[in-house]
């Protein structure tokens, strides 16, 4: 889901840019990559915390 969102984002902005529109760019990229690159980040950031549970009160 966050590789479908985050290549979504950047094709969606690249048309924005192809075709002259701001705010086109502005949601492919800030929006739906930004969702994108949100979902990707949680994968790696919570295994960690659940397998090191004293690291993460610090």
């Amino acid at each position: 889901m966050a590789g479908l969102c985050s290549s979504g984002g950047f094709f969606l902005s690249a048309f924005g840019v192809a075709i002259h529109q701001l705010w086109l760019l502005r949601i492919g990229l800030g929006v739906v990559g930004g969702i994108g690159l949100g979902l990707g980040y949680i994968s790696p950031v919570s295994t960690p915390i659940r397998r090191f549970p004293t690291a993460a009160a610090w």
